[in-house]
């Protein structure tokens, strides 16, 4: 879904159902052709546990004809707490790529040099994909 905000600015709206008989952690990540890096977002289940979660994305270029691709993933608890360490250490909140001012260790371990390690994050997770073109 979609929606004109003020001025020429566009809003898409997307939802998800959270399994209420567990503890669940996602990953949303949302790429358009006018920005050069996906936006991405974490999230828990603490405050919609088994509810239907709507997610809001907007951007100033964003106009009729462009395609969104969204992405939400299932991850773990260790792995939401990585990314959102990732996220804020770049005190960019939605883009992971920019400047970090200091190192956030993943679960990747140099099996040469235990002193030497690695950045990112191994991780195997479920995705549900969406591509809408904006109206």
């Amino acid at each position: 879904m979609w929606r004109q905000l003020a001025g020429d600015e566009v809003e898409t709206v997307y939802y998800y159902r959270d399994d209420g008989a567990q503890e669940n952690y996602y990953l949303n990540r949302v790429t358009i052709p006018e920005i050069a890096f996906p936006q991405y977002r974490v999230e828990n289940d603490e405050d919609n546990q088994g509810n239907l979660t709507s997610i809001f994305f907007s951007n100033k270029d964003l106009k009729t004809g462009n395609t969104v691709d969204i992405k939400l993933y299932g991850i773990s608890k260790r792995y939401y707490d990585y990314f959102k360490k990732i996220l804020s250490a770049s005190c960019n909140n939605s883009n992971p790529f920019s400047t970090i001012p200091t190192a956030v260790r993943g679960n990747i371990i140099n099996q040469t040099n235990g002193n030497n390690f690695p950045f990112g994050y191994f991780r195997l997770s479920e995705v549900a994909v969406k591509n809408y073109t904006i109206q």
